[in-house]
């Protein structure tokens, strides 16, 4: 019995000393960085629309007339000039500028780390961090 207990308890010291630390070197670990600069980073983006692009026509009197048999009597020879606008759809291409990310400079123990972020993390950011055995 003594010798299964010793059995037992080195299969044990086996595994936590070779196993478990490559199965915990596996695991990630979260830790704070400090920011240190966030800029944003600008895209350029088009813009499509459509717009009514209206340009004024005139039409005499006398065209009127052609048209409306009854409105000649009332503007009996006066030149009256009705205006009526002439419209098209015009297609419009506008450019703008968007955050599309940020570039964040970070400390992290000794060293200093840049990536671009889709958002801006403030003052601190969590970084995950990875514990491997040494040689």
């Amino acid at each position: 019995m003594i010798i299964g207990r010793i059995g037992v308890a080195l299969a044990l010291s086996l595994w936590l000393s070779l196993i478990a630390p490559a199965a915990m070197a596996d695991t990630p670990a979260f830790d704070t960085a400090t920011v240190l600069d966030v800029q944003p980073v600008l895209s350029r983006v088009a813009v499509e629309s459509t717009r009514q692009d209206c340009v004024p026509a005139t039409r005499d009197s006398r065209d009127l007339q052609s048209l409306y048999p009854g409105l000649a009597a009332a503007i009996e020879g006066e030149h009256a000039r009705q205006v009526e606008p002439a419209c098209r759809s015009v297609r419009m291409t506008d450019f703008r500028e968007e955050v599309s990310g940020y570039r964040v400079r970070y400390r992290y123990g000794a060293g200093e780390y840049e990536r671009v972020m889709s958002y801006d993390p403030g003052p601190t950011l969590r970084v995950r961090v990875q514990v491997r055995p040494g040689p």
